[in-house]
């Protein structure tokens, strides 16, 4: 005689079972999110042509001193998206860091120019302008960050202001 109980002991393993593969299997993925640069280098590994894996891998490569792996991932994003506009800042970043000023403003154009309201790339192309001695246009840019500054930046923005009026003081164009 068949009772309504013996159904129930067939599944209870097979369940259990279930469960156990699915906890392992999750317990194995969450070790790629304790590490940001696993977790980016395991998403490229999945789609290998995807910009913002190489970029947000390079911003991780950046935040743990790598930057000449970080240079690298962001370059790989301007081979597939020639107008993304951080990577290009980023790569601007790493060329003024490099002191190789001209390769910096050429980066930090085609970031600004690739979106205008990319107000770090605004700032980042003013400061390496006033660098070279392009005071001009070096207050051209600074104007930009200040017209596109979002309110978090309230305080560099009133410091910028400052700067840009000693600039057109000291340099009136």
């Amino acid at each position: 005689m068949v009772t309504a109980q013996e159904p129930h002991r067939f599944h209870t393993p097979l369940f259990l079972a279930i469960l156990i593969v699915l906890l392992f299997a999750a317990q194995t993925r969450n070790g790629m999110y304790r590490d940001p640069v696993t977790l980016w280098q395991d998403t490229i590994r999945k789609s290998p042509n995807g910009a913002r894996p190489h970029y947000n891998l390079g911003t991780e490569l950046k935040n743990v001193g790598r930057l000449d792996l970080a240079q690298r991932e962001w370059e790989r994003t301007v081979e597939l998206n020639p107008i993304h506009s951080q990577a290009l800042n980023q790569l601007g970043s790493i060329w003024f860091l490099k002191k190789d000023y001209a390769r910096a403003e050429q980066y930090y154009t085609s970031a600004v120019q690739a979106d205008m309201n990319n107000v770090e790339a605004c700032y980042n192309l003013a400061m390496t302008l006033e660098r070279t001695g392009n005071i001009g246009q070096a207050i051209y840019y600074y104007d930009l960050f200040l017209q596109k500054a979002p309110p978090e930046l309230h305080d560099l923005a009133l410091t910028v202001a400052r700067k840009v009026d000693k600039l057109r003081t000291a340099d009136p164009q």
